[in-house]
């Protein structure tokens, strides 16, 4: 089985869900590599400052740019690596698995 094929589980959802829900935190999985993300593997929960931020001009992009800067540090260091929304909350980027040269990569947060 291969880390995709594991991600996309029913276990590995529930998990994430149950997770989501357990830490009042949206959480997602993203395929990142050569310094860029894929859309997301799996994702659950949602908050109403990702949704004001997503409907400004700039604020998906803003986003994606703080979240796709925390996953490269959070692969290079091998470990969690907090950081800061273009809305001032913490989030957090945590190395999941590897996959050749490339990593998926959990992001949790906002915490807000």
């Amino acid at each position: 089985m291969t880390p995709l094929d594991f991600l996309r589980t029913t276990e590995v959802a529930r998990v994430l869900e149950r997770a989501s829900h357990c830490g009042a935190v949206p959480l997602s999985i993203h395929h990142v590599t050569c310094g860029d993300e894929g859309p997301p593997i799996v994702s659950f929960g949602d908050c109403a400052a990702c949704r004001y931020v997503s409907n400004m001009p700039t604020g998906k992009r803003l986003c994606r740019t703080s979240r796709v800067e925390a996953s490269a540090k959070a692969i290079e260091l091998g470990k969690r690596t907090p950081f800061i929304c273009p809305m001032g909350f913490a989030c957090l980027a945590v190395p999941a698995l590897p996959a050749g040269d490339a990593h998926f990569v959990l992001t949790a947060g906002p915490y807000c």
